[in-house]
């Protein structure tokens, strides 16, 4: 069984920095226009996949994405929390070790891909889609606190790393491999743009037309965020 990827990270059009990076089988990108299309076999080796947002409004959020997402490569990955507890300690040792940046922190959105199922995770408000005979579903699950006033979203609740210290919670989810089954990872700087219509039609495509698009419509949007992009399609 084959399983085609491709990936995409922008900072969009307001920020100045890119505090998104991209992981894809120990691939990391966090440089805007990083673009990656590959084809993977999946066997007993597991393929890892994640988009990991630095926290906005935290000094040092580009420094704790790529700080997860390098952690994430020398992890075990047959516990998922236990590995991503590691990446958040890591992220926290690493901020408190700089000045000005012991708040620092990011939420991730992966998934863990062998012959027989797909293991999914996030931490924060990243997310990953399922798309499964034209129904988008949404298999991860968001860490967000309503903000009373109505003028946010909401507030991130757990983050890797982050301002506080705390067990983390992790959320994981095992579902079976489906040949033309397509898994969307992505920062909120997408989600939060684009419809579940319009991300629906464009993961019809194929994985880098896909990811293309999805960009493409996030920054015709404004994206206001950075928007970063991880499609794998099963073959």
């Amino acid at each position: 069984m084959m399983v085609q990827v491709a990936a995409a990270t922008h900072v969009g059009q307001v920020r100045e920095n890119n505090e998104d990076c991209l992981y894809v089988d120990r691939w990391v990108a966090q440089t805007s226009g990083s673009f990656l299309e590959s084809a993977f076999g999946l066997g007993e080796e597991p393929l890892a996949l994640a988009v990991v947002d630095g926290m906005g409004g935290y000094t040092g959020g580009a420094v704790a994405s790529i700080t997860a997402a390098l952690a994430l490569g020398s992890q075990p990955l047959e516990d998922l929390g236990e590995a991503l507890s590691e990446l958040s300690r890591q992220v926290a040792d690493h901020g408190r070790s700089m000045a000005g940046h012991g708040a620092m922190g990011a939420t991730i959105a992966g998934v863990v891909l062998t012959a027989g199922e797909a293991r999914i995770f996030n931490v924060g408000d990243s997310r990953v889609f399922r798309l499964v005979d034209g129904y988008l579903g949404q298999v991860s699950v968001d860490d967000l606190v309503p903000d009373p006033t109505g003028v946010r979203k909401g507030f991130v609740s757990q983050s890797l790393g982050g301002p506080t210290e705390r067990r983390l919670d992790p959320h994981e989810m095992a579902v079976p491999i489906e040949p033309g089954a397509v898994f969307l990872l992505c920062s909120d700087g997408l989600h939060d743009c684009v419809g579940r219509d319009e991300i629906a039609s464009a993961l019809e495509r194929e994985p880098s037309a896909a990811v293309t698009e999805l960009v493409t419509l996030a920054l015709d949007a404004g994206a206001p965020d950075n928007v970063s992009v991880i499609v794998a399609r099963v073959e």
